[in-house]
């Protein structure tokens, strides 16, 4: 290469050369703020007005508004009770690492039973965040410690709605007991649609949905066994609510009073 050649090419090469290590160094970094976690709100219900014993004054209808709701909130309860814990533990569990792009969570949690260790990652993929829990136990039937992913959830970047999945280990094999979409739309409102897989030993097949906005609360289960339906709605503060059910009252909305006494029902 002659002298003037070169002159005229070697700028052009360097400016290709920083053009190329400048988009290096300009790209972009890993995202390090969490999203927030999944709140533990998506995996409970408040349905405490139907437990244990009716009072002595209630009337027809909120005992039976009862018989409906007490019995599929037991069933649903039995499945959140870990999740609800241990996702509520993550909430205080600190700062959590940062791995290749997902943020992890790890703690302990105390329930009844058992003390769980856990470990909650949550992965950013676009307009949506992935998440797995997974927990490490000691079975208190067997006296061994089990490792399972307890559910996964796919959720928006706020954590306040989306859908999860929920499984529990039977005879060392993960079985999918219960999903669910959910959405929280500010502190006093949320829903959420509760699916029980075909397969599952109690209510396989139907589908809960429960609502709360204020002090008012809604419980609608599609019983598939039967092929029924039950809609009953409460105020959480004065106890005043109805029921409709296909199997009750001719299908016909009853209504009781803040004494759990049945009452007309008004417009």
């Amino acid at each position: 290469m002659n002298r003037s050649l070169a002159t005229r090419v070697l700028p052009c090469l360097l400016l290709l050369l920083s053009l190329l290590t400048g988009c290096d160094s300009n790209a972009p970094e890993e995202n390090d703020t969490p999203p927030p976690v999944i709140p533990s709100e998506a995996f409970t219900i408040q349905t405490e007005l139907f437990a244990g014993s009716a009072s002595k004054a209630a009337g027809a209808h909120f005992i039976n508004a009862a018989l409906r709701v007490w019995p599929a909130s037991l069933a649903l309860s039995a499945h959140l009770i870990v999740p609800a814990v241990v996702t509520a533990a993550a909430l205080d569990a600190g700062e959590p690492a940062l791995e290749n792009g997902t943020f992890i969570w790890t703690s302990t949690a105390q329930t009844e039973q058992n003390n769980l260790s856990f470990s909650l990652s949550g992965k950013p993929e676009g307009s949506y965040i992935d998440w797995t829990m997974r927990i490490r136990w000691t079975n208190p039937d067997t006296d061994e410690t089990e490792e399972f992913t307890l559910f996964t959830a796919q959720t928006d970047p706020n954590s306040k709605s989306g859908s999860w999945s929920l499984y529990y280990p039977f005879d060392g094999t993960p079985v999918n007991v219960l999903n669910a979409e959910y959405a929280i739309t500010s502190e006093t409102k949320k829903e959420i649609e509760f699916s029980i897989p075909e397969g599952v030993e109690t209510y396989a097949g139907s589908t809960v949905r429960y609502s709360q906005d204020g002090d008012v609360r809604t419980f609608y289960w599609f019983q598939s066994d039967e092929n029924q339906t039950h809609t009953i709605s409460w105020n959480q503060e004065t106890k005043v609510g109805s029921i409709i059910s296909t199997n009750y009252n001719d299908g016909e909305k009853a209504c009781w009073g803040p004494s759990l006494e049945d009452i007309p029902c008004t417009p």
